[in-house]
Formats: C-alpha cells, structure tokens, sequence
C-alpha cells in the first residue's frame, strides 16, 4: 500500500532522496578518483635509475707478438741487468715499467715472470757466462713490474740499421710463452721496420734524481690470454 501525501514518511521524502543521491553522487566520484589514481600510478611511482653497465673497452689491441732473438734460458733474477762498468758509462740509463694485463684490458697478471734482454751500446748481444743486460722477475699482485736498464744499442740487418729495442719473454704456468719487443718513440729508425704490424713503441720521458738523470718509459702488455 503506498503512503498518502499526509504521511509523515511522505512528507521526508524530498530530503531522504537528496541524501540518498548525494552518498551515490560520492560513490561515484570516489571510484573515478581511484581509477584514475590506479592508471597514472605508472608514472607517479618513483624512478629507478638503471645499473650501469661494466665498462668493456672497445678497442682493446693485444700487444704484438716479437721476435725471439738472442734469448738464452737462465737469466739472473734480478730488475737490474747486469752491466760492466764501461757499459754504465756509455749508456743512457733506462727506467722501464708497467703492468701486464689479460686479453680484457683490465684484469691483471700477478706473479707472472718476465725475461728481458738486449743489446750493448755496440749493437750486440751477449752470449757469455755473464748474462749481460739479460735478466727475469716477476710481477707483483697488481700485475705491475719495473726494471732499471741502459738504452740499447742498434745493428745492421738487411743493410739497414735497426731501432734500438728490448725484448720481453712473457710466461705463465700452463700457458705457453709469448715473445714481444719494445721500441722506442724518438728513434729515427723506426721507419726501417716492418710496416705490419705496428710494433709496440713507449714514449721515453727524461728525469732529475739524486743520481742524475734517467729516462722513464711505460710499456703496458695486453696478452693473448682469458681472465684467470
């Protein structure tokens, strides 16, 4: 039975309605909200930066490979080639150092031995019981050596004259030895050598000390060798 115009519940009614329309009016209102809340969540969110990548170098050349002439087995451990003393007085002393690195370019080669030896002032290579100007030594475990030297001398091949250089024997356990020569940056002979492929050549830079002056040259050395 519907209610009369006298009824109390009738004579509410307007006001019920208006209440009733508006909590639907905020229903309404609140869902949108969320929705809308929801769908720009995305880009409210705060932002992560992304992990930088490892830094591989691109270009990451091994060091040339060299010739193993006038090696001979069995040189005094020592960072000092031995030298005679009329040596030490024609000689321009030499500081050479550096680091001995993985084929990656960046990881590098402790307690790996080096063998290096060269020539007189004259131009030759010593093949007495002496070892003259022949020494080994290791790396330390930042892969790192040093050595102290005189400049080498040159000599004729094929007529021409040969830039001075010292050669490096470079070996691991398990792996088998690579051979390598250093040359040197302000050696006008340089020209007289192979055009391929270009050999390693240091920069030799002079210095002052309390025993006068020397002359430092760096020599990185990339192997042909994985990462340990």
């Amino acid at each position: 039975m519907w209610p009369s115009a006298t009824d109390p519940a009738m004579q509410n009614l307007p006001n019920l309605l208006f209440f009733a329309g508006g909590i639907v009016l905020l229903v309404v209102i609140a869902f949108f909200s969320t929705a809308q809340s929801d769908g720009a969540g995305f880009v409210e969110l705060p932002t992560v930066a992304p992990t930088p990548a490892v830094s591989i170098p691109q270009n990451c050349p091994l060091t040339p490979a060299g010739s193993r002439g006038g090696y001979r087995s069995g040189a005094p451990q020592t960072t000092r080639p031995q030298s005679p003393p009329d040596f030490e007085a024609l000689g321009q002393r030499l500081i050479i150092f550096g680091r001995v690195f993985a084929s990656d370019c960046r990881t590098p080669l402790p307690d790996t031995l080096i063998e290096v030896w060269q020539t007189s002032p004259e131009g030759s290579y010593d093949t007495s019981a002496n070892f003259y100007l022949r020494g080994q030594f290791r790396t330390d475990t930042g892969g790192r050596y040093k050595f102290a030297t005189i400049a080498p001398g040159r000599y004729l091949r094929n007529g021409k004259l040969q830039p001075a250089h010292i050669h490096f024997r470079i070996s691991r356990a398990g792996q088998a030895p690579f051979f390598t020569q250093l040359y040197f940056s302000d050696d006008p002979y340089l020209s007289n050598l192979p055009a391929a492929p270009p050999p390693p050549v240091a920069k030799l830079v002079e210095k002052s000390g309390p025993n006068g002056i020397t002359w430092h040259a760096q020599f990185d050395l990339v192997l042909p060798l994985p990462p340990p």
